[in-house]
């Protein structure tokens, strides 16, 4: 009998290492509280990124989208969100190919209508996006310039108030003070003197419907 023996044992060791590495990224992939998307670059005949399908989505981004993995993996973007999808990122994943850098970016995206806060990293033929749903921080931030710009209106409103009321008290104010201070003088006829009381009685009537 020949026997033949082969220490395997490093082998064992790497395929080991390996599978903890496997089940640390799928728990950490399945667990993360952001969207992760892996996509696969599609290509046309002059080298040009046209579009790109759906290698993998965690289940975050799935209860995003609202589908089940079935509707998507293996999908190009179009497919998954309709005609035009890719036309909004389009610049987007050409610019990280172009830079080879990460890129950060916010958009709205109007086939899942939320407000996206997403990194987009190049890989050799893909990329994969990360990042979350901003769409409750966007309408609360909404909601405070609405707020601010209501108190503006409100203060520019009541300061045109003020102004106009200020306007309008000190015209028959005036003549209660002006005409008051003329009948000091011991020298009016009777005449003037009534026509000076006339004029402080309209003003004060004046004054009075103003308040």
């Amino acid at each position: 009998m020949v026997a033949s023996v082969h220490d395997i044992t490093k082998l064992v060791q790497t395929r080991l290492a390996l599978s903890d590495s496997e089940n640390t990224y799928q728990n950490l992939f399945q667990h993360i509280l952001e969207e992760v998307h892996l996509w696969e670059l599609i290509r046309n005949e002059a080298g040009e990124i046209v579009s790109w399908k759906l290698i993998d989505a965690n289940p975050i981004a799935l209860r995003a989208w609202n589908k089940s993995r079935d509707e998507v993996i293996g999908k190009k973007t179009s497919e998954i969100f309709g005609e035009g999808a890719e036309d909004q990122f389009l610049h987007l994943v050409n610019k990280i190919f172009e830079t080879g850098e990460a890129y950060s970016w916010e958009q709205y995206f109007e086939p899942t209508k939320q407000y996206l806060s997403m990194s987009s990293i190049p890989l050799k033929n893909a990329f994969i996006s990360t990042g979350r749903d901003i769409t409750d921080i966007k309408k609360a931030q909404q909601s405070l310039i609405e707020t601010k710009e209501k108190a503006e209106e409100a203060n520019r409103l009541k300061t045109e108030f003020i102004n106009n009321m200020s306007h309008e008290v000190r015209t028959p104010m005036n003549g209660i003070i002006g005409f008051s201070e003329l009948l000091m003088d011991s020298s009016l006829s009777e005449e003037t003197r009534n026509s000076y009381v006339k004029i402080v009685q309209n003003s004060s009537q004046q004054l009075l419907k103003i308040i």
